[in-house]
């Protein structure tokens, strides 16, 4: 049954704008993105390449990747050699851009779906090209390329109707869940990953095992939330970043109205369970916050975890 309050929708932009720096010039047609760096400097070496004058980043789903001054004036153009550019692109202070693309023919096409990322250098040469789709997954949204060379994005994973049968899930459809690949690009080996299916509780099937109060337990997912979004986009994370500091993982879970914190620090094997991590809750919740009504708190106070007071 679906819970009783108002939900926030957020609406997608059409063109999101990133003011970054670029290169010092009096003339601003001299923009210089071809300094040379290695490909494993860390993104947050502010020492060559792009400067402190601040222009804009017009990342146009469809349509392109544009560097523009507060005048609206076109000073860069990045060649997307005809493919379309997903919902995200991010210009580092080396002058690589790093952008999500989507794949053709997809299997799984709700908005904001990518299946592909591609980072080019300042010289416009492309670095890498990695894919992450099949016909049961598909990257989408958002991905952030880290300190130590990999990328981190968000997937929609397809369960189908039984499965989420089994999952204590009440609706009769396949549905899409979120899971988190940590990827290296050069490689393409996947060396981390989080999966929502692993960390759900439910009070719809007193017979499965994840049967539970859904307000007792605040660092699992309800999967019954959304269980009338009959296209089976049930949580549909929209942005994720990684805080390297503390090792945790930020997404914003649209159709949830909240913001999950995720504990970075575990194995793979360990954020699949409810245990490791610097945080003890493995891939459970670390903190969550937005939406109260997402786990059952109609009173909207903080969640009591002894954990959280590590960082929180």
């Amino acid at each position: 049954m679906r819970r009783s309050g108002f939900k926030m929708r957020f609406i997608p932009l059409c063109m999101v704008a990133l003011v970054l720096t670029a290169c010092s010039s009096d003339d601003t047609e001299a923009v210089n993105l071809t300094e040379e760096t290695s490909d494993t400097e860390t993104t947050e070496d502010d020492s060559s390449g792009i400067d402190l004058d601040s222009y804009i980043l017009a990342v146009a789903p469809d349509d392109g990747v544009f560097l523009i001054d507060h005048d609206g004036d076109t000073l860069f153009e990045w060649d997307m050699d005809g493919d379309n550019l997903g919902n995200d692109a991010k210009l580092y202070s080396d002058g690589s851009l790093v952008t999500t693309i989507k794949v053709n023919n997809p299997s799984i096409n709700f908005g904001g779906y990518g299946g592909q990322f591609r980072k080019i250098n300042a010289d416009q040469t492309v670095a890498w090209e990695v894919s992450y789709s099949s016909s049961t997954y598909i990257a989408h949204h958002d991905v952030n390329y880290l300190s130590n060379g990999n990328i981190i994005f968000p997937v929609w994973e397809e369960v189908s109707s039984s499965e989420a049968a089994d999952m204590g899930f009440s609706g009769n459809f396949d549905i899409y869940p979120d899971a988190i690949i940590e990827m290296n690009p050069l490689t393409q080996e996947v060396v981390w990953e989080w999966h929502t299916t692993d960390h759900i509780v439910q009070d719809y099937d007193s017979s499965k095992a994840n049967y539970g109060v859904v307000a007792d337990n605040p660092n699992k997912i309800d999967i019954n939330y959304n269980n009338d979004q009959t296209d089976g986009d049930i949580t549909h994370f929209n942005g994720i970043t990684l805080d390297e500091t503390n090792d945790l993982i930020y997404v914003t879970v649209n159709f949830y109205s909240e913001v999950w914190v995720i504990d970075h620090s575990t194995t793979t094997q360990e954020a699949a369970t409810s245990a490791g991590g610097n945080y003890g809750l493995g891939g459970d919740l670390v903190y969550r916050f937005g939406n109260p009504l997402a786990y059952d708190n109609v009173g909207g106070s903080n969640l009591e975890q002894g954990a959280l007071s590590q960082s929180f």
